[in-house]
């Protein structure tokens, strides 16, 4: 089966709803779904940079005197 059945169903069920619109509706329903990739896209940028080490904090040193 494939791998994410959900989005395949919704995949599916957006496929048959466009193939059924007018014209008119279809550019809005293609021009909501871009939307809504690009907002998705936005939110895993958004999470993959959280993930992502930062720099590691400083080293404290210490001077030590030599006589």
């Amino acid at each position: 089966g494939p791998a994410f059945p959900d989005l395949s169903a919704l995949a599916g069920l957006l496929e048959l709803a466009r193939g059924s619109l007018p014209p008119d509706l279809q550019r809005l329903l293609e021009e909501a779904l871009r939307e809504l990739l690009i907002a998705l896209r936005a939110v895993l940028d958004y999470s993959i940079e959280r993930l992502e080490p930062g720099e590691p904090p400083p080293v404290p040193v210490e001077d030590i005197p030599i006589e």
